[in-house]
């Protein structure tokens, strides 16, 4: 689950950068909206036991697999380190 996230992670603070957003602002993966449609995601090859541990946190949480990842995308995002 900790790679996943960091790989969410990755893309957004890339995203942030491509809007220029600097590391005195605070943003949230959520803020980092474009427009234009949303873009559907594909993991492949996902090892078993994170898509179990993934399975778990959404039972947990009453979502979906999909819709926890997405909470998962939403929480604030860490500066990356200058």
């Amino acid at each position: 689950m900790k790679r996943l996230v960091a790989i969410l992670v990755e893309a957004m603070v890339s995203a942030a950068k491509r809007l220029r957003i600097n590391d005195s602002q605070a943003i949230s993966c959520s803020e980092l909206k474009l427009n234009r449609m949303p873009t559907n995601l594909s993991i492949k090859n996902a090892p078993d036991n994170i898509v179990a541990r993934l399975k778990r946190r959404a039972a947990e949480h009453h979502r979906s697999r999909q819709g926890e990842l997405l909470a998962i995308g939403r929480r604030p995002c860490p500066h990356p380190a200058a």
